[in-house]
């Protein structure tokens, strides 16, 4: 039997789309009482609400008054890839993380989260047909190993060089996994062979955001996902759940995602990773908060009535 002997870490990610502001946002999880906030740096958000400077200095003020850590998420957008082959979306991409390490840095964020590297293909109506069975296709696969060796090649490389950046701002990298959902693009990293293969390249200079939904879209059980990433590389999470069928951000015990078992290893083995609930609007990021917060732990009466 688990028994909950210990407050579980609760944190929350920003939405750009639903929570722009990020000072608003960082309030609301003080009212909440969360001990972590993952915040977003985009270009558009920085022009909108100037994010570098006075606003940067309140964002530190008030997370330390409350206690609470704080990360943030780069820029993931169209024209913003670790490793596309084209010149300018590299630069680009290499300005917009500058600037996601200031914003980190000037608020006091313990790390940023970062996507790694994808290229585009043509639509791949097998990809979609298969999704979700046990022997899917996936758009790896519609790939010439060639090509794909030199999207890790890249991705490696320029998180070589942001890991690098990030030491000059004080700053932490954590990579985050991406879902292989899509029928069009062809992304590294996914699954933990290949955290392993940028571990083996990079070393230790970096750290893991991991995302449940993303990792539920591998068939990898969430539990044997977290332990082949390496419990101890595991810096913070985004917490969602789906079907396997997209990356749909559902309340967590809302998909097909085996978080009782998940919560279970967590507790039973004292594992000290935040555990960041990410959502698309406030009506389920309150309800997989408030789950999480009043479960009891002991019978899982409120996985039943979530």
């Amino acid at each position: 039997m688990v028994r909950m002997n210990r407050a579980l870490p609760l944190g929350i990610v920003q939405d750009k789309h639903c929570f722009p502001n990020a000072l608003e946002f960082l309030t609301m999880g003080c009212d909440m009482g969360v001990s972590f906030v993952e915040l977003k740096y985009e270009v558009v958000l920085d022009r909108r609400f100037s994010l570098r400077g006075r606003l940067a200095q309140q964002i530190k003020e008030k997370a330390n008054k409350h206690r609470i850590g704080l990360s943030v998420h780069a820029p993931y957008d169209d024209g913003v890839s670790l490793g596309d082959p084209d010149e300018q979306v590299q630069l680009n991409t290499r300005e917009q993380m500058r600037r996601s390490l200031q914003f980190a840095s000037e608020i006091g964020a313990r790390y940023l989260t970062v996507h790694g590297g994808f290229f585009e293909i043509d639509h791949q109506p097998l990809v979609a047909q298969t999704m979700g069975q046990p022997n899917r296709v996936t758009v790896k696969q519609l790939v010439s190993e060639g090509q794909y060796n030199a999207l890790k090649a890249r991705t490696i490389n320029e998180l070589r060089w942001l890991i690098a950046e990030g030491s000059q701002y004080g700053v932490k990298i954590a990579l985050e996994n991406f879902h292989d959902f899509s029928t069009f693009k062809v992304r590294f990293p996914i699954t933990p062979q290949d955290f392993q293969e940028c571990r083996e390249a990079l070393g230790d200079a970096f750290f893991i955001t991991y995302d449940s939904g993303h990792g539920h879209s591998t068939g990898i059980h969430i539990v044997d996902f977290v332990r082949a990433l390496g419990i101890e590389n595991i810096i913070g999470t985004h917490l969602h759940d789906n079907n396997q069928l997209g990356d749909q951000h559902l309340p967590i015990f809302k998909g097909t995602i085996d978080f009782k078992s998940f919560f279970e290893h967590y507790l039973t083995e004292e594992w000290q990773f935040p555990l960041n609930i990410e959502t698309k609007n406030y009506v389920d990021l309150i309800k997989s908060y408030e789950t999480l917060k009043n479960l009891d732990w002991q019978s899982w009466e409120g996985v039943k009535q979530c």
